[in-house]
Order: C-alpha cells, then structure tokens, then sequence
C-alpha cells in the first residue's frame, strides 16, 4: 500500500520529466537542421503552378524515371495534382515508345495511371515529389520521389515506396 502511495506520488515527476527531455531533444533536433536562407525558405514554400516550366521538368523526370527505370511498357494515361496535364506537357513524351495519353483520353483500355501530386522544394536544386502508379482498382503504388538539379536537369535521384498493395507486391516481386 505504502509503494503504491509512493508510486502515485512519483508518476507527476517522472511525466514532467519527460516532458522536458522530450522538449529538449526537439530543441536539439532544430538547432542541427540547416540554415535557410529567406530566399530558400520562400521558394520552399511557395506555391507555384504546374504550368511553371520547372515545375514541368519535374513532373516529366518523375515519369520518365517510372516509364525507363522501372520498365514500364504499353497504355499509359498522365496525372499531375489530380488533373489533366496540358498539351504542351503531353508533347514531351512523343519519343518514349509507349502509348500516353491525358486520362480524361483514355476510353475503357486496359492503362497504367501514373501521377504526381505537388512538389515540396527543399532548396533551388533539390526537391520532392509524392506520386505513384495504379493499374486497376487493386493495384496500386505510390511514394516520394527524390530529384536533384544537375546541369540544369532534373533526375530521380531516389525514391522511396510508400503504400503498395498487395497485387502490386505480387507483380513486383514475383514476377
């Protein structure tokens, strides 16, 4: 009973205690991340259109990366923040050797879906794209992709799975 009575009395300090290391630690964390510049921090969190012709760069790294490193062959329909790309986008991929079309072209064929959703820029040559594939109502992956800007072109430099379901896994890594 007396342990208890102490127990009690002890739980408030050891929270607080927690609390403050907690708090510390975080404070830590912020002080090891990199220094932004006002320039930097601006254009991180700036909202640009996908209309911008580096956002587009992006975008079109991002699904050349899926179509060639990934092997991607056959009926393809494009998404970029949920809606359709413009023509102009669309006449990028004239030399890829696969069939891709806006989705709102696409009539019933059996197609893979590819999109991107947003860009998160992390500094004027370094950013990150979440996006995916789906092919069909059970099949589906997405994750982030990371890009660098190297001479002037942005590259997939990795890219990270998020959600994949369980046919995806299948076609992945049974195949």
């Amino acid at each position: 009973m007396k342990e208890d009575l102490n127990l009690k009395r002890l739980l408030p300090i050891v929270v607080l205690v927690m609390l403050v290391a907690a708090g510390a630690g975080s404070l830590w964390w912020r002080s090891t991340e990199p220094r932004l510049s006002r320039d930097d921090l601006a254009l991180r969190t700036s909202s640009l259109t996908h209309s911008s012709e580096v956002e587009q760069d992006i975008y079109e790294a991002v699904f050349r990366y899926e179509l060639a490193e990934r092997g991607y062959k056959g009926n393809f329909t494009l998404w970029i923040n949920r809606d359709h790309p413009s023509d102009d986008f669309m006449s990028r991929f004239k030399d890829c050797g696969n069939i891709i079309r806006k989705a709102s072209e696409s009539h019933g064929e059996s197609t893979v879906s590819l999109f991107v959703n947003g860009i998160n820029w992390m500094s004027p040559d370094y950013a990150e794209v979440y996006g995916g594939s789906a092919c069909g109502p059970l099949c589906l992956e997405s994750g982030l992709y990371r890009l660098i800007r190297q001479k002037r072109k942005w590259k997939v430099e990795q890219y990270r799975p998020g959600l994949m379901s369980q046919k995806r896994l299948i076609e992945t890594y049974h195949c």
